[in-house]
This record gives structure tokens, sequence and C-alpha cells, in this order.
């Protein structure tokens, strides 16, 4: 074969040319290609086992333009193929991919072989291929693709063959790029570059060329701008100590409203980005505020006011690497396999917008009291007398907290042996999790674990507010909440902190108190379950156990969260309103939980509903001052029944129960344990217990 000549590439193979014309090729496709090696990016180790290489081909197709196709090679260490300057490589069995914003490109697999032909040798016949691997080793070219080769090696533009020692620097230098520079804003420094997972959090503002974007990942640094709040407009002077967000100065009103030039986070958490090339393109088409980032290579340096850090995007200068450097970070991606970084930018955007919250929230009730002239009244002003109904309903309460009390002195010494007994009985479709665990009573749940210190040689009992222990029981249910299984399933909008493995089903709720609720922005709708069961022990016969709510009690109100009412009763949930087959399955599943519970409930319900309509009507007749000795909650509790004291017709079937606490708000500073204006609520949870169909 001479120089000059045409010859046809083989019918097995692609033109890369095909990788530049829309809809030519399919994503997944698996091709055989041929090229020249413009450049190569040596191999490094990845977090697998596979080390990582990649090289640039061109071909005849697409010479004249000087374009290439970058392959993403992933093999052992010791099957990775080595290049130099102008070798010819054959490619079979690889697969088209899209990298993030990126052209289509090829990427090997278990199956690819890959043949290459030094250069140094082509010039003066066809040399044997370098095989690393047994795949490639099994499968060699036929004798009339080796034949190609030969005539695109000589034919192929000039330009396209490297010279020699600019190869092998390019090389040294891919060593340096495939190196982790991710760094968090807070650490980022002059003269640098950075790879950043941040959000979007002003801009993008279009300058033509150029494209410039505020962004944060919620972390601080120094050197950034301060935006500070001052009423309505911006402070962007000093820092105030213990008011890192500035909300202390220029007050002009009982409102803090947000300056109309600055949304983003305040405080020194926010830096500019000037984008230029591919990488604005990819900003303007994929980005808007609110959207998290993955920039690379970002260039840190002082800015034109050469006062505060700003970051740059270029186009990469040695042609080398990805084209653009801008990918989209998607929040709702699935958990297990999302950034960790990215997690990490989210949990502190919530801790930063709790914050925020809370001193907003402080400061306007605080700058409302001065403009109103409020004042708390003085200490020494008599109290004003409560009528007869307001001391009847503080002697009640006192009344309350005294048998609290008292009951809270008696604590359980812990079990030595499990006191509960399988009854016969048991509902054999109901399963559960930790065979091998005693079975414990729901009695011993109730009590209130306790330590035991030594003060001034005087033993102390403390009670503590709750345990984080697993129990195994034998149960019965005897009620549940909400009212209708219509309400077992709640929804939501998604929002980015649903990844947050510490988010509740409850804190994705459209309160206003809900820290990054979303706005009517179209996003769409979560299901999720949210319901509890009360639980009798199965050792007490149906019916005969009042729940009074003290340690003699042996009833237990547990709640089921969405992920174990899935394990449950194998479903997921949904507008249950909307969907009655779905509403009809959910009630089959739970008839084997709780048999007629869900009749006899709706028939009390009515009962009590008549029961109520008689006593408002006959208490209407009657004079609107009741007797001196009259409760009005104890006369709307006569008119009221509760299912649970009613015999049910339910197996008792085993189930696991878990002990944990939480922090609600407490008014009471002598009750607040958890800190200030909080304290420690026990929580019984349902878990690892399944409905199974015979």
């Amino acid at each position: 074969m001479t120089e000059g000549t045409s010859m046809d590439l083989p019918k097995t193979f692609t033109p890369l040319s095909a990788f530049f014309d829309d809809g030519k090729i399919q994503l997944g496709t698996l091709l055989n290609v041929v090229g020249v090696i413009l450049d190569c990016r040596l191999p490094m180790a990845t977090r697998r086992k596979d080390w990582k290489a990649q090289m640039r081909l061109c071909d005849k197709s697409i010479d004249e333009h000087m374009w290439d196709v970058p392959v993403d090679i992933f093999r052992p260490q010791q099957d990775m193929p080595s290049f130099e300057a102008g070798d010819v490589v054959i490619l079979q069995q690889a697969k088209v991919q899209r990298v993030k914003s990126d052209n289509l490109n090829l990427l090997t697999n278990w199956a690819t072989s890959i043949h290459v032909y030094r250069a140094t040798q082509l010039s003066k016949s066809l040399p044997p291929p370098v095989m690393q691997s047994s795949m490639d080793k099994s499968r060699r070219p036929t004798p009339k693709v080796e034949e190609y080769v030969l005539w695109l090696y000589q034919n192929i533009d000039e330009r396209c063959i490297p010279e020699v020692e600019h190869f092998q620097i390019k090389a040294n230098q891919s060593r340096n790029i495939g190196k982790d520079k991710y760094c968090e804003l807070a650490k980022v420094s002059d003269n640098s570059f950075h790879n950043l997972v941040v959000q979007a959090v002003g801009g993008p503002c279009d300058l033509g060329d150029k494209l410039r974007l505020y962004v944060s990942d919620y972390t601080d640094n120094p050197a950034f701008y301060n935006y500070s709040w001052t009423g309505n407009s911006i402070d962007k002077t000093g820092d105030r100590d213990g008011d890192p967000f500035g909300y202390t100065s220029g007050k002009t009103g009982p409102k803090y409203k947000t300056s109309s030039d600055w949304t983003g986070p305040f405080g020194r958490k926010s830096m500019q980005i000037t984008c230029y090339g591919p990488h604005a393109t990819a900003i303007r088409k994929e980005a808007k505020k609110g959207t998290w980032l993955n920039l690379l290579n970002v260039q840190i340096k002082y800015g034109s006011n050469n006062a505060n850090l700003e970051g740059f995007l270029r186009e990469s200068r040695n042609g080398y690497g990805p084209k653009t450097c801008v990918h989209v970070l998607d929040p709702q991606d699935d958990p297990e396999t999302i950034d960790p970084r990215l997690k990490d930018a989210i949990r502190r955007k919530r801790s930063y917008e709790k914050e925020q919250k809370a001193q907003l929230k402080q400061l306007t009730c605080v700058n409302t009291s001065e403009i109103t002239g409020m004042k708390r009244p003085a200490t020494e002003q008599p109290e004003k007398r409560l009528n007869s109904k307001q001391r009847r309903a503080l002697q009640r309460a006192q009344a309350k907290d005294k048998a609290q009390a008292e009951e809270a002195a008696v604590v359980l010494p812990p079990l030595k042996t499990p006191l509960a007994t399988n009854p016969r009985d048991l509902n054999p479709q109901v399963v559960c999790e930790n065979q091998d665990q005693p079975i414990a009573r729901v009695l011993d749940m109730l009590a209130h674990a306790a330590h035991t210190s030594i003060k001034q040689g005087v033993p102390v009992v403390l009670k503590m507010p709750f345990e984080n222990v697993l129990c195994r029981a034998n149960v019965r249910v005897v009620d549940f909440r909400p009212h209708s299984l219509q309400d077992f399933a709640s929804s939501r909008r998604k929002t980015e902190f649903d990844i947050l493995s510490d988010v509740s089903s409850n804190s994705g709720s459209d309160s206003d108190e809900d820290v990054g609720r979303p706005d009517n922005s179209g996003r769409e709708l979560t299901w999720e379950w949210c319901f509890a069961l009360q639980l009798q022990d199965a050792s007490v016969p149906s019916g005969k156990a009042k729940n009074s709510g003290g340690l003699n009690s042996s009833r237990i109100w547990v709640v089921v969260s969405n992920a174990h009412a899935q394990l449950l009763t194998g479903l997921d949930a949904c507008n249950l309103r909307a969907n009655r087959e779905e509403l009809a399955k959910l009630r089959e599943k739970l008839f084997i939980l709780w048999g007629d519970l869900e009749e006899r409930k709706s028939n009390l319900t009515a009962a009590n509903d008549k029961k109520r309509s008689r006593a408002e009507a006959s208490k209407s007749k009657l004079s609107e001052r009741p007797p001196l000795d009259s409760s009005d909650a104890e006369a709307e509790a006569s008119t009221k029944q509760d299912v649970g004291d009613h015999a049910v017709s339910n197996r008792p079937f085993t189930c696991c129960i878990e002990q944990y606490g939480v922090q609600v708000s407490e008014r009471d500073a002598a009750k607040a344990d958890a800190g200030e204006g909080k304290r420690w609520e026990r929580v019984f949870a349902l878990f690892g217990t399944k409905i199974s169909s015979f």
C-alpha cells in the first residue's frame, strides 16, 4: 500500500466523524474504531480495583478539522496499554457514552480489546500489535484491518501526529490533572486551582463573552465579600461579633426584609465566579439560581478590587481534559450513589437556614417590641384574680403534675430474665426480625430507666428521659391514628434536604416552621406513610386494660415511619383518596394485622358523634353557668369512648419496637432537660415487622 492511494474503512468499523453528527450513533452502542493517538493521559488509580487512562483519537474522516474523540480506558494496572506519539490504535467493542455536558466519546468495558501499533515501526512496515490483556490476544484484527492501519498512518494529516517530546510532556503533566483538587470554599486561597461543589446563589449574569455567577457551599472565608443585613439594604462593611449575619444594624422598621440586590446567604459565604467559553455556555443552558454544581479546575485569585477572592473558569489551553468543567448535581438522585460532598454542603445549608431563621425571628420580636413600646409587666403589680372556671382548671393541672411526679419516682429495676411468654394464638402471618431476642412486656417498656449515683454518701436515683433500646413484644392492635385509612399516607413537596439520612418524614411538611420549605415552583409531590398504632400486651385479655397513661397500663402508642410502613404492608405510599385500588389493598393487609378493628372504630365514632350532638343540644337548654363542681373536660369525656375500651377480636402477634428520644420545645425552664427551651420526649416506634400473605 503506497502513500496517496485511497482505501475504504473496513465494514465493521465506524468513522469518527459519526460522533459529530447528531443522531448518527446512539448512547450505549458498541463500536469498532481505528485512529491515530493525538495525546494521552497516563494511568492512575481509582477508588475501585481498575485504573483509568485516557487518549484522544483522530482518523481520516476528521483530520481536516483536527477534531478528536476521547476514549476512557478502565482496566487493571497490569492490563493497561502504553502509548507513544503517533501510534495507531484499534478498539473493538467500545461503548458510546456522554460524560456530563461533553460530546459523545468512548468507554472501554470487559469485552473491549485494544491493539496498539507503534508509530516508530509503522514507518517501515506493519509491526505486530502490542497486546496487554488476554482479551486483546484472543481477538487479533484481520489482515485486511491491519492493512488499513498501515494506510491510515501513511495518509493521515501530518498535523495529527504530535512531536515525541511534546507528547511526552503532556502525558507527564496529565498525572497532576487527575489529583483530587476538591476544596471547600472556606479553605481556598490566592493563586490556586480547585474543584468545587457549590450552589448557585446569585445570577447568572450574562456579559456576552463571559458569564458571572455567585456560588456558595455555606462555609465562611474571611477573604470573601461580606454581605450583611441592614434592614432594607446590604451593609458592605465590617464584621459583627455574635451577629454573623449582620442583622443588628440599620433597623428601619418592625419587618426585616432582604435586599432586592442580594438574596444569597449573608456573611462571608459566597464567591463570585467568572466563566468563559464552553463553561459559560454550559451554565446558560443548564444552571439557574438554586442549582448545585460541580466546578472543575476553578482558578482562585483576588479580583479587580484586590480585596476579595474570586473564581475564574477559563478554556483549557493545552486542549486536554474535559471541554466543560461545569457539571450539574441533582439532589434528587439515589441517596446511595450521590456525592457525599454534596450531602455535606446541603447539610451546612440546612444548618445555616435554621440559624438564620432563629436570629431573624428573635430580632423581629425585639424590634417590634421597641417600636410599639411594649413592656413586661412589673413584678410588683398584683395578679388578676382567677374566676371559678380558671381555678378549677388550675387545680386539675396541679393534681395531674403531682400524680406524674409521684409516678416518676417509681422506677422498676432492669429485668434479668424475660417475664413474658409466647401466647398460643399468635398470628403466623405477622413476622418480625430478631427472633433470638427475648419477649419484653409493655409494662417494662413504659418503666423509665434510672441511674443511681452517690452524692455525699447518699444514693441518688435519677430518672432517664428515655433509652435507646430495641425490644421484641407480643401485642395486639387496639387503636390507630389517623382515624381514617385514607389519611395513613400524606404528601409533601420534594426538597434538596431529602437526601440527608437524618431527615424525618415530617421535616418536609408544609408547616411555616419548616426550614427549606419549598415554594410553588412546581416540584413534584412525594407520598409517605405516617401513622401510629396503639398496642396492648398480649398477656392482657382483650378489652380488659384501659390505657390510663400510668405504669399500670399495658398499652403503648408506636409510630410507624415511611420505611417501616413499607416493610409492614409491602405497599408504597400514594394518594389513597384518589387511588381506591391501593386503599383496598391496604385495608386487606391491615385486616390481617388488626381484624375487625377498623369496622368497630367506625361504628364507635358514629355513636360518639350522636352522643356529642345530644349533649350539646341538652347543654344549650341549661344555664350558661355550670355548677361549681363541674368540669368541661369531664363533660366532654362523658360523651366520648375509646375504641380500645371495647374488646376486639384480632389475634396477637410478635413485633419489634424501638425506643428513642426527640427534642421538643419546652417553655418551663425546670423541665428543659435538653438545652435551653428544649426537653426530651420519649418515642416508641415499630420496626422490622412484616405482614406476610400465604
